[in-house]
C-alpha cells in the first residue's frame, strides 16, 4: 500500500495530513479525551478484537429495494455478504427498513449483534413535496404501521405482489398492444411507490462494540438523505483511549445533465455543513460513504478532496473502480439511466493527531448467479474498506 496515493495535491485541507503519516502518534489522555470517556458508554470503552484492533470494516451498497428480480438476488446478495461477516458498519441505500426487514436480513448475515438505524426517504420528503395531503398521509402511515403488526405484513404482501406482476406485465411479449402494457404497468409502479414509502430508505448497520449513537437525518430534497452516527474504534493493548468516528452514508441526486450536476453540488455542501468541523468536535475521523451518483470527473470529488477526504478504494488501487453501475443485472423495468461509470465511495478524512490506514479495499457483489449471466445481488457493486486508525 503506497501511502502516496493519499496524498492530497495544490492546496488542500491540511485534514488530509492525518493520512500521510507513516510513524504512529502517541495518544495523551487530555481532558477532551476524558470528557469522551465520561460520556461513551462503558462497554464501548473497554471493547477490543483482538483479531485486528484499531480497525473499523466498513461497506456501502445500493441494494435497489426488492425491484428486480428480488427473489431471485436475494440468495445471491446474502451470499455474498457472508463472504464479508465481519464488517463493523455497513451503509444501505434503496432498502426496505422497518415492518419490511431486509435491513434485517442484512444484520442477520453478519456475524455478532448489530443496532440498526434506519431513515425512510419517501416519508421523510412527504410533507415537503405535498404539503398538508402528504404529511396526513406521512403521519397516518407512520403511526399505523409502528402500531400494527397485521398493517406492516399486509403492505409487505402486496409490495411483494405489485412488484412481481408488475415484472411480469412488462415480460410479456405483446407487440399488439403495447401501450396498454406500459400504461397498466406504469399504473402498478405508482401502486408499488405508494405501498413502498413506509419502508423504503437508507440504513446504517452497526456492530455493538463499535457502539453506533447520536443518530441523525438531514433531508437533502429530491427525495434524498443522508444520516450519520458516531462509532466507537475500540483500542488495542498499546492504545491508551479509543477513538470516535463519525460515520455518514448518503444517497445523492441522480441523472446527468448540468442541472442534476447542480443539485449534486448542493447537496454534498449541505452534507459537509452537516458534518460541521470534526476537528473541532474532538473526532479522530469521519467516513463518508454511499451512493453519490456521480462519476470520478465531477466536480463534487475535488471539493471533498479540499475539505481533506480521500478515496479509500482509490487509495489502495490507485484509481476508482471502472464502475459500480450498472453490474449487469438485466430485468424489464430496471433503471437504465447514465453511462456505466463509478458511482460508489467510501471517504475517509481523519484530523492530525490521528493516522489513517486503508489496509485492503475492494468491490463487493461482482459475481453474477451461477447459470444466469443476467442475475446479480443488486444493480451497483458495493464497495468495502478495512481502516487502521494509529
Amino acid at each position: 500500500f503506497d501511502h502516496e496515493a493519499m496524498r492530497p495535491r495544490g492546496n488542500e485541507s491540511r485534514r488530509a495530513s492525518g493520512f500521510l503519516r507513516t510513524q504512529k502518534v502517541a495518544t495523551c489522555a487530555t481532558t477532551a479525551t476524558a470528557a469522551f470517556l465520561a460520556f461513551a458508554p462503558a462497554a464501548c470503552a473497554h471493547a477490543s478484537r483482538t483479531s485486528r484492533p484499531n480497525t473499523l470494516h466498513v461497506a456501502t451498497w445500493n441494494l435497489r429495494g426488492v425491484m428486480d428480480r428480488w427473489s431471485e438476488r436475494k440468495p445471491i446478495l446474502l451470499k455474498c455478504l457472508a463472504e464479508h461477516k465481519d464488517l463493523d458498519v455497513i451503509a444501505l441505500q434503496e432498502v426496505m427498513t422497518g415492518g419490511f426487514g431486509q435491513d434485517k436480513l442484512i444484520r442477520d448475515s453478519l456475524e455478532g449483534q448489530h443496532r440498526m438505524f434506519a431513515c425512510r426517504t419517501i416519508l421523510e420528503h412527504l410533507d415537503d413535496r405535498f404539503s398538508i395531503v402528504g404529511g396526513a398521509y406521512k403521519f397516518l402511515v407512520s403511526k399505523c404501521v409502528a402500531a400494527c403488526m397485521c398493517t406492516k405484513r399486509t403492505m409487505s404482501s402486496l409490495l411483494l405482489f405489485v412488484e412481481g406482476l408488475k415484472e411480469q406485465i412488462a415480460f410479456r411479449p405483446v407487440r399488439t398492444f403495447q401501450f396498454l402494457k406500459h400504461l397498466v404497468a406504469g399504473a402498478f409502479m405508482h401502486l408499488g411507490h405508494l405501498l413502498m414509502s413506509p419502508f423504503f430508505g437508507n440504513a446504517l448497520i452497526c456492530r455493538e462494540d463499535v457502539c453506533g449513537r447520536l443518530h441523525s437525518i438531514l433531508t437533502l430534497g429530491s427525495f434524498r438523505v443522508a444520516q450519520k452516527v458516531v462509532v466507537t474504534v475500540p483500542p488495542s493493548e498499546t492504545t491508551v483511549l479509543p477513538l470516535e468516528v463519525l460515520v455518514v452514508n448518503v444517497h445523492l441526486h441522480h441523472g446527468e445533465a448540468p442541472s442534476d450536476i447542480e443539485i449534486r453540488k448542493s447537496q454534498i455542501e449541505r452534507v459537509l455543513e452537516w458534518i460541521g468541523d470534526w476537528e473541532q468536535l474532538q473526532l479522530a475521523a469521519v467516513v463518508l460513504m454511499g451512493d453519490f451518483n456521480a462519476p470520478p470527473s465531477e466536480e463534487i470529488h475535488d471539493r471533498l478532496k479540499e475539505r481533506g477526504f480521500c478515496s479509500s478504494y482509490a487509495a489502495v488501487h490507485k484509481a476508482e473502480p471502472e464502475k459500480t453501475f450498472p453490474s449487469g443485472l438485466q430485468a424489464p423495468l430496471m433503471d437504465m439511466d447514465g453511462e456505466a461509470s463509478c458511482l460508489d465511495y467510501i471517504y475517509v478524512a481523519s484530523c492530525p493527531r490521528v493516522d489513517v490506514r486503508v489496509l485492503d479495499s475492494s468491490l463487493l457483489g461482482v459475481n453474477h448467479a451461477k447459470g444466469d449471466s443476467t442475475l446479480y445481488p443488486s444493480d451497483h457493486f458495493g464497495v468495502r474498506s478495512l481502516l487502521q486508525f494509529t
